[in-house]
């Protein structure tokens, strides 16, 4: 998937095009290839949960997960602003189709659209994403993961 994404990204269609004039994108390539070359696809060699680390990484455990936070809220001048958007991909152990988590907020919230409109856009553009299988609410034993600090 993030393949495609890049492919797209990168090639001649208008709409890239625009994004890439406007944007700034920041590709990290996956966090834990030590541990998926090992067969885990949500650890490290550590045997631990990356996604489960981003509120205070240990930076000798979790060496990946420190750096890639201190990139996003340390160097915003590489991002403009502010960070517009934070896309996680990977597969889901027990979800099928594609689909978005997405942060929470609540419904007077201006970001409450903001976070809908661009898994929205998706489902209107391609059947092969399901805009009611997208999750707005994040658990309680999901408040260390990226997208909820992020």
């Amino acid at each position: 998937m993030i393949e495609g994404f890049i492919d797209w990204l990168c090639g001649d269609s208008k709409e890239a095009g625009v994004l890439r004039k406007f944007m700034v994108f920041k590709i990290v390539p996956m966090l834990n290839p030590d541990g998926v070359a090992m067969g885990n696809y949500r650890t490290g060699l550590s045997g631990k949960d990356f996604n489960r680390e981003y509120r205070n990484p240990d930076k000798s455990v979790f060496p990946e997960v420190f750096h890639f936070k201190k990139l996003v809220s340390e160097n915003k001048e590489l991002f403009g602003e502010r960070l517009l958007m934070f896309l996680d991909f990977h597969g889901h152990s027990t979800k099928k189709n594609t689909f978005v988590y997405g942060p929470e907020f609540p419904i007077v919230d201006r970001f409450y659209y903001e976070a809908r409109i661009f898994p929205k856009l998706i489902g209107n553009t391609t059947p092969m994403f399901r805009y009611y299988s997208c999750i707005f609410k994040i658990n309680e034993f999901k408040n260390t993961t990226a997208r909820a600090i992020l």
